[in-house]
């Protein structure tokens, strides 16, 4: 049980450097994890099961982002995004139902890799690892 949503705490989207969440990212987070249970529950009907959602990145101080190499203006830094991976499904699964869910308004940026899946509470846009292009709405 988490402390943050019925599923996830506060501790999983810490910067991985240790660094403290600033007051932006402490109001941005509980829409963040609002909108990961979503997926998680979209996810668990998909598949007939739970489908608990590992945070492998979710606030990242500017420091860590750059460590990292994320892009300098990163919604995690502001945290608002959140890399995830599913052990019940593959990534592939994940980001297109992450997809689903970016038409119904609930999740805006969806970043698709090979090994995880990014999802933001940003605006409507998505992108994969190849192109690392951005573009507007669904792909």
């Amino acid at each position: 049980m988490g402390d943050l949503t019925a599923h996830f705490d506060w501790a999983e989207f810490a910067s991985r450097d240790g660094a403290p969440f600033p007051t932006e990212v402490l109001n941005h987070l509980p829409a963040l994890a609002a909108m990961l249970e979503q997926l998680r529950e979209a996810l668990a009907e998909e598949i007939g099961r739970p489908a608990p959602l590992i945070v492998v990145s979710g606030y990242r101080s500017p420091a860590h982002n750059v460590k990292v190499g994320g892009v300098p203006n990163s919604y995690h830094t502001r945290g608002m995004a959140a890399d995830v991976v599913c052990q019940q499904a593959f990534p592939s699964m994940v980001q297109r139902v992450a997809l689903r869910l970016q038409t119904q308004g609930i999740v805006g940026g969806v970043g698709r890799y090979a090994g995880f899946t990014h999802v933001d509470i940003g605006p409507r846009r998505a992108w994969d690892e190849t192109t690392k292009t951005e573009r507007g709405g669904v792909t």
